[in-house]
C-alpha cells in the first residue's frame, strides 16, 4: 500500500489493471486460472467503459456507479446471471483494491449490489414417468415389496430420502378405517417434527412389506427399512 494519503490519479486503468493482476499473484498468490478469469472480466470492463468515454486512457476517478451499471446491464444478453455475478466481482474487487491503496478515493463499485441469484424450479418426474418407476421392484420378492413400499411412501408424502429412511417402525399410524391411509412422524431439517399424511396405496405397499420386513432375519432394529443385514438403509 502507499503511504501518501493524497489519491493518485497519474496511472490510468490499464496500468492500474496490470498492477491489480500482479497484486493477485505475487501477495495473493491466486492460480494462473484466478488470474486470468480477472484478467478478462477487467479487459472486457474497461473496453465497455471505453466504449462509453471515447478515450483508452480513463482515470479511476472518471467512471462511477451509473456506467458500472450500464456495464453490468450490457451483460445479460448474452450471459447467465451467475456470470454476471462474477464479472461484477471482479470489477468491485478492482475497485476496493484501488481505494486501499489511494488510487482511488471513492470506491464507487461497492455501490452496486450484486445481481441476485437464479430461482430454478426443482426437477420433477411426470406421472407416467413415476407409473413407470413403480413397476420396476418385482412385488414377488422381500426386496422388491420394500423398494416398492419406499417409492409409493415417497410419492404419496413428498418427503426426503433421507428422512425416509430415518423413520421407524414407531413413527407409523394407520387409519382405523383401512380404506384411507395413514400419518407419518417425520423428524425433518433442524431436527424439526412434523406429521405427514399418506394415501391408501402408500399403506397397502407398506403393510405388505411389514409382513415380510424382518423375515429371515435376527434384529431388533426399530428401523422401518431394512437392508439385507437387517441394519436401517442408508442413504
Amino acid at each position: 500500500m502507499q503511504n501518501s494519503s493524497v489519491v493518485s490519479s497519474e496511472k490510468s486503468l490499464e496500468t492500474l489493471l496490470e498492477l491489480f493482476l500482479k497484486y493477485l499473484a505475487e501477495q495473493k498468490n491466486a492460480s494462473p486460472h484466478t488470474i486470468r478469469n480477472y484478467g478478462q472480466d477487467l479487459r472486457a470492463f474497461l473496453q465497455y467503459m471505453e466504449s462509453l468515454h471515447g478515450t483508452a486512457k480513463l482515470a479511476p476517478e472518471s467512471i462511477g456507479p451509473v456506467q458500472i451499471r450500464s456495464f453490468v446491464a450490457s451483460l445479460y444478453n448474452r450471459n447467465a446471471r451467475s456470470s454476471i455475478s462474477r464479472k461484477l466481482s471482479s470489477v468491485r474487487s478492482f475497485f476496493r483494491w484501488m481505494t486501499k491503496n489511494d488510487y482511488l478515493s471513492i470506491d464507487m463499485a461497492s455501490r452496486v449490489p450484486l445481481p441476485k441469484a437464479e430461482k430454478k424450479l426443482p426437477a420433477f418426474l411426470t406421472i407416467s414417468e413415476v407409473e413407470d418407476l413403480l413397476l420396476i421392484p418385482s412385488r414377488e420378492t422381500k426386496d422388491g415389496l420394500r423398494d416398492y413400499a419406499i417409492l409409493e411412501l415417497l410419492y404419496s408424502t413428498g418427503m426426503r430420502v433421507g428422512e425416509l429412511v430415518s423413520l421407524n417402525c414407531t413413527n407409523l399410524e394407520f387409519s382405523p378405517i383401512p380404506e384411507e391411509g395413514g400419518t407419518i412422524r417425520v423428524l425433518g431439517k433442524r431436527r424439526k417434527e412434523r406429521v405427514v399424511v399418506f394415501g391408501v396405496l402408500a399403506r397397502k405397499a407398506v403393510e405388505n412389506y411389514l409382513q415380510i420386513r424382518s423375515q429371515g432375519l435376527s434384529t431388533d432394529e426399530n428401523a422401518l427399512f431394512l437392508n439385507h443385514r437387517g441394519g436401517r438403509l442408508t442413504v
